[in-house]
């Protein structure tokens, strides 16, 4: 059982509805857990952060294969389990 339950799109304030919307949008068919399930609370800050995780995955200028080194380096680190999906090429 999830520590903070997920929240449904009725349960949102009508002004947030646009943020909630696009938030899901851009992450169709990925699951909203960890994380995510916190920022579906906030829509309009989970639409910012989804901004800035897109951008700093798909268009910072570090290679895909040195941006992939640095999330293992860092999970190993800090002794996370490594993010789903994952890979190396």
């Amino acid at each position: 059982m999830a520590r903070i339950p997920l929240v449904t799109r009725d349960q949102i304030a009508e002004h947030e509805k646009p943020a909630y919307d696009a938030f899901m949008l851009a992450r169709a068919g990925r699951p909203n857990i960890g994380p995510y399930s916190l920022l579906l609370h906030m829509p309009e800050l989970a639409q910012r952060l989804e901004a800035l995780r897109l951008y700093l995955r798909d268009e910072a200028s570090l290679s895909q294969k040195l941006q992939e080194l640095v999330m293992i380096s860092v999970a190993r680190e800090m002794s996370l389990p490594l993010a789903a999906g994952l890979v190396l090429s």
